[in-house]
C-alpha cells in the first residue's frame, strides 16, 4: 500500500515539475508594389514577412522609435509582503532614454 501511494505521489509531481513553452502569436504583413508603364505592368513585387517574436512586435521598435528592446524581468513587492514576478521589456530609445514597456507596477 506505501508503495502505490509513493508511485501516485511520484507521478504527480512529475506532471506539475514542467512548464508548457511558451507559446507567442505569429504576424504576418504583406506588401505588394505593382509597377507599370501605361497600361502594361512591367514588374510585381509581393513581401511577406512573418515574425513571431514579442519584441518585434513592441510598438515603438517596429515605429522605429526605439533602436534596441530587450527582456525586462521586474519583481515587486506588495504592502501585504507578497512578492509579483513577471517579464516586460525595456527599449532604449534613439534619444538615449529608456521605455519599460508591459511591467504591471503595483506601487
Amino acid at each position: 500500500m506505501n508503495k502505490l501511494l509513493f508511485a501516485i505521489a511520484v507521478l504527480s509531481l512529475v506532471g506539475c515539475s514542467s512548464a508548457p513553452p511558451k507559446q507567442y502569436k505569429q504576424y504576418c504583413y504583406t506588401s505588394q508594389e505593382i509597377r507599370k508603364s501605361g497600361n502594361e505592368t512591367v514588374s510585381s513585387d509581393t513581401l511577406v514577412k512573418c515574425n513571431d517574436d514579442p519584441i518585434e512586435q513592441i510598438g515603438i521598435k517596429k515605429m522605429g522609435v526605439a533602436k534596441q528592446c530587450f527582456e525586462n524581468p521586474y519583481r515587486h513587492r506588495l504592502p501585504s509582503g507578497r512578492i509579483i514576478e513577471g517579464m516586460g521589456y525595456a527599449c532604449q530609445k534613439y534619444d538615449g532614454t529608456w521605455e519599460i514597456i508591459g511591467n504591471n507596477n503595483t506601487h
